[in-house]
């Protein structure tokens, strides 16, 4: 059996096993979901996750067929109002269950960390999602998520969903760390961008037994260090205490003010309450490399150590932390989640999840395709956005009983590896989407 065909039928068979417990997918459990209808639970998660671009009756029509038996729009609204926040999560971790993660050096996990924000239609979530233009004035609707990446199978493996005016990516970070669960004794290993770097988002790694490589902002290392910042390119390992109260009488070494970092009342760090006396102990390893092209510095927070993970590995480590923004494009475009659906903000973040199991699904298929024989004079790589289409319309044929083949697809649509291209990223006002009569 293809890989692709795999991948499919163990993600129809998580739906099947987790429509036959209605309760955990119910809002009110022993009602919803319990009498037998033309758009049944496995049907609605299987919408959920396999819809395109069209409209909710045709896309309808495309699962159950186009023989006028298919639910009503009216009918998908009142069975989705049915499903819990519980469902979509869950149909996510139970297939990823299905497939053992790969590890890294034989004993860690890769995880990169990022967040992204998805623009709703206009009204949807209230002021939680109301966000204001930068340029221009006016507003525009936002859901952000915060998601964990595996770039060596390129999977989201969990993600923390905010409203646009309630942005918290180093808070949603610090749920992602204490709910993950790695398994096969490997170590979780984070990798993550400037904004992540805090010291709460340090504490949780830490206490959740896992490593780290953060990039960190100059401003934030220069904070570390103070007055041993060396120039140029460095790499140090220092040792700092995190204490809540400046008064001396409470520290354990008062002669070593240097080694101090009092973190004021206003700031979260949830390993010291606030009041708290107590101390927080860590050693940290700061590395600063160079940028190519005079592009600047590179800085970053680990506690990695020295021996296998020299600067220049750390830095090779980091740029992995890519894959997860390329992640981002294919799961708005490629996988359709620039085309919102509803106004209700639950039914929003459900759709998201669904998009998410759906990219999740579709990465883990294509990755046996073989990769295409290289061009004159420039490698080629399958196009991965024609695989992930390929692969959601696969999903519906095996529904229907039809047959098709991704890998002959995905096999006739490559592009050539052009490495080291850069663009220059635009900025412009962001345009409401359209609803397209989605509801």
């Amino acid at each position: 059996m293809r890989m692709s065909e795999r991948v499919a039928r163990a993600l129809l068979r998580c739906i099947e096993s987790l429509a036959a417990r209605p309760e955990e997918c119910a809002r009110s459990p022993g009602r919803d979901f319990t009498r037998r209808r033309k758009l049944g639970l496995a049907r609605l998660l299987l919408l959920l996750v396999t819809w395109g671009r069209d409209c909710a009756w045709a896309e309808l029509c495309e699962l159950a067929g186009w023989d006028g038996t298919a639910p009503s729009g009216a009918a998908l609204t009142q069975q989705w109002k049915k499903l819990c926040d519980r469902a979509m999560p869950a149909l996510l971790r139970s297939f990823l269950s299905q497939f053992e993660p790969a590890a890294f050096m034989g004993r860690f996990r890769l995880l990169a960390a990022d967040g992204t924000e998805w623009q709703l239609l206009p009204g949807t979530g209230g002021a939680r999602c109301r966000v204001r233009n930068g340029r221009g004035g006016g507003h525009h609707w936002e859901l952000h998520a915060t998601c964990a990446f595996d770039p060596l199978r390129r999977t989201f493996e969990d993600a923390v969903c905010q409203g646009g005016a309630e942005e918290d990516e180093p808070g949603a970070l610090c749920e992602l760390v204490d709910r993950l669960f790695c398994g096969r004794g490997l170590v979780p290993l984070w990798l993550a961008d400037r904004n992540f770097c805090t010291w709460n988002v340090i504490c949780h790694m830490r206490e959740a037994g896992a490593s780290f490589c953060l990039r960190a902002s100059e401003r934030w290392v220069r904070a570390l260090l103070r007055d041993e910042e060396p120039a140029g390119e460095f790499d140090l390992e220092v040792e700092r205490c995190l204490v809540r109260t400046r008064s001396e009488r409470w520290r354990t070494r008062p002669g070593e003010p240097g080694l101090y970092r009092v973190i004021g009342g206003s700031r979260r760090l949830d390993a010291l309450p606030r009041g708290s006396r107590g101390e927080w102990w860590c050693r940290l390893r700061v590395v600063r490399v160079a940028l190519p092209g005079g592009g600047g510095w590179l800085s970053l927070v680990t506690d990695l150590p020295r021996d296998g993970f020299d600067a220049a590995a750390l830095a090779a480590l980091y740029a992995v932390r890519w894959g997860e923004e390329v992640g981002f494009l294919h799961l708005k475009h490629a996988v359709g989640l620039d085309a919102p659906r509803t106004r209700d903000y639950g039914r929003a973040v459900q759709e998201l999840w669904g998009r998410l199991v759906l990219h999740d699904a579709c990465s883990l298929g294509v990755s046996g395709v073989p990769a295409p024989a290289p061009g004159p004079g420039r490698a080629r790589a399958t196009d991965r956005a024609a695989a992930l289409k390929a692969f959601a319309r696969m999903l519906r044929s095996l529904v229907r009983g039809d047959s098709f083949d991704v890998e002959a697809h995905a096999a006739r649509h490559s592009h050539s590896v052009r490495r080291g291209r850069g663009h220059p990223r635009r900025r412009r006002p962001k345009s409401p989407p359209k609803s397209c009569g989605r509801h």
